[in-house]
């Protein structure tokens, strides 16, 4: 009863989980890593020279819905966290906060399947030397913002005596989730030829770290279709740079549940065989119990009872013992709700209809081992059982 409590939670907060909007659409959506090699691409023009190039030549491509490039994916790495200063914050009231940031290229939000909420997305025109801009998600316009339209609003990177130049936001869009287990939080995206101006380096153009990340792809096909003309395409422009990583976005959304669905598969395996040894255990007592009481129930039959109670005198012996061990059973799982709790999504552990749901089955069960011993007591002979004696 422990074990099919526990498992029947974990089911329920898995697919809890697998209805949490991600906020991104995975389908139809294939992605790749990548990492440009130092003494090639050492250079920051000419890292940018080959995204470009890709993503020209992939949006050529038929079947081919949108694409983009991005440093780090949902679902796929932890983003690297900035603090930021709001315009309009005073020095003597700032506190420093920290939020994602993500630098993009490319048409990254329609191929990722981010909603548009206000605004505008990125465009080539945001670029070196234009003016500066960056988008904000929901949960920072609000958090920043609140009450007030984002668009048009100003924030720049580091403390307010940083010095750092401001940028304009453009557009929101919707959180996006790491994994759909965990909370949507503030997350900020930079178009990926301004993160130099905004950080206030407006630099060398040389690289010091190997430029990569990932490539997005969005097709009116089923993903593993689109590998081979990602792969050839990504030829064309450097045939000796290997792809990492490339896979239907779904995958890689799944790989970040893995967790949770190993516990919930691990739990229903061992409350399976649980579940396995308990109708064991009840039919063979049961049927034991029929064996001793041979006697005892051809003298009732002789005496007129009917084989209907029989039947329901057997089965109600086993519901007894189930019932017993229901109880037991919810015991033992609320004293471990608060070790089970840390490992469930959105269901608590001493939810009421978790106990009933499994006592049901558990009844249902006992009932079903029962029957067959039932049948054969009903069965019986009063005749020969008592010449038997």
């Amino acid at each position: 009863m422990i074990l099919l409590t526990v498992s029947v939670a974990f089911v329920r907060s898995y697919q809890k989980m697998l209805a949490v909007d991600p906020g991104f659409r995975p389908d139809h959506v294939l992605v790749a890593g990548y990492q440009l090699p130092l003494e090639q691409y050492g250079t920051g023009s000419s890292a940018q020279r080959f995204n470009r190039e890709v993503l020209d030549r992939l949006a050529g491509k038929p079947g081919i819905v949108a694409t983009g490039m991005a440093e780090v994916l949902p679902a796929t790495a932890s983003v690297p966290m900035a603090d930021y200063t709001i315009e309009g914050v005073r020095m003597d009231s700032w506190k420093m906060q920290f939020a994602p940031c993500t630098v993009s290229d490319g048409d990254y939000f329609r191929a990722m399947g981010i909603p548009l909420r206000e605004g505008r997305y990125f465009t080539r025109e945001d670029k070196t030397g234009a003016q500066l801009v960056l988008i904000v998600n929901e949960s920072m316009a609000k958090h920043a913002w609140p009450g007030q339209d984002a668009v048009g609003k100003r924030m720049h990177l580091g403390n307010p005596n940083g010095g750092l130049p401001w940028a304009t936001v453009v557009g929101v869009v919707g959180d996006t989730r790491r994994s759909r287990d965990e909370l949507a939080g503030d997350e900020y995206y930079l178009p990926t030829d301004q993160p130099d101006s905004l950080n206030g380096t407006d630099a060398p153009d040389n690289l010091t770290n190997a430029a990569g990340g990932y490539i997005v792809l969005r097709s009116a096909l089923p993903p593993d279709q689109m590998e081979q003309t990602l792969r050839a395409t990504v030829a064309e422009v450097d045939p000796m740079l290997a792809l990492k990583e490339v896979r239907p976005m779904v995958d890689a959304l799944a790989n970040t549940e893995a967790p949770r669905r190993f516990n919930t598969g691990l739990i229903g395996a061992f409350s399976l065989g649980a579940l396995l040894l308990a109708v064991s255990g009840i039919y063979a007592v049961v049927a034991f119990s029929v064996t001793l009481r041979v006697q005892e129930i051809a003298i009732r039959m002789a005496l007129g009872a009917e084989r209907g109670k029989i039947a329901w005198m057997v089965l109600a012996g086993g519901v007894k013992l189930a019932m017993l061990g229901c109880g037991l059973g919810v015991a033992g799982s609320v004293a471990l709700s608060r070790i089970v709790s840390s490992f469930l999504f959105d269901v608590s552990p001493t939810d009421p209809l978790l106990y009933a749901l499994s006592a049901a089955v558990m009844l249902l069960l006992t009932m079903a081992a029962s029957a067959l011993p039932a049948a054969r007591a009903a069965a019986t002979e009063p005749i020969g059982a008592l010449r038997a004696v």
